[in-house]
């Protein structure tokens, strides 16, 4: 769930800092960025990703930043002399620092993997000097062809993932309950006072006269 969360949050943050161009990738303020796949999107294959960067002005010391989400693997860096090469969390991260000048434009070609069917986002984005300008595309990994997804096109159902699928077994037999009858009611006897016996009074004898 977490992972869905950031993928979502990765998109609408692209979408609302970005004008989309497209196939044209993305351009802003005198600088455009695209990515795009160069090669058959395949599980367990490199897939040459190329990046295209150009610039009406002078752009020194500017971070150009591939990553990839979730789970991709970025292979050996086409130009290791100004790379710099993470993993951060589920966040596969590489960087080249250029000094571009106004006019200029550069191309740089970095394979990247995966190893297990589903949606990555591949995203590239110019930092420095108050620049941020990003292009993103969607990688759809499957068992067999792949497909590239822009960022400004809504992505379909996935039909990769298999239905969860319930296999109706045999119907319970359910056996016939007892009835249990009421229980009789006791019967209430009542008590038969008791008389207590009385004392009879006593009467003193009577005791002749003496003659």
């Amino acid at each position: 769930m977490r992972r869905f969360f950031l993928f979502s949050l990765l998109l609408i943050l692209l979408l609302a800092s970005c004008a989309p161009g497209g196939n044209t990738g993305t351009c802003s303020d005198g600088i455009c960025v695209k990515i795009r796949s160069a090669g058959a999107i395949k599980k367990k294959t490199s897939i040459p990703m190329v990046i295209k960067v150009k610039t009406d002005k002078d752009l020194p010391e500017t971070r150009i930043t591939l990553s990839v989400y979730p789970g991709g693997i970025i292979e050996d860096a086409a130009d290791k002399t100004d790379v710099v090469s993470k993993k951060n969390g589920a966040v596969a991260e590489i960087a080249w620092k250029k000094n571009m000048g106004a006019g200029q434009e550069i191309t740089i070609t970095q394979n990247i993997r995966f190893e297990e069917p589903g949606d990555y986002s591949v995203m590239v984005m110019i930092f420095g000097h108050n620049i941020d300008v990003r292009d993103l595309v969607v990688l759809r990994i499957t068992n067999e062809d792949g497909i590239e997804f822009l960022a400004d096109t809504p992505l379909p159902p996935s039909t990769q993932a298999p239905l969860i699928t319930v296999t109706p077994g045999p119907s319970p037999t359910f056996l016939p309950t007892e009835t249990l009858r009421p229980s009789p009611s006791p019967e209430i006897v009542e008590a038969t006072p008791t008389t207590e016996p009385t004392d009879e009074p006593f009467s003193m004898p009577t005791i002749p006269a003496y003659p």
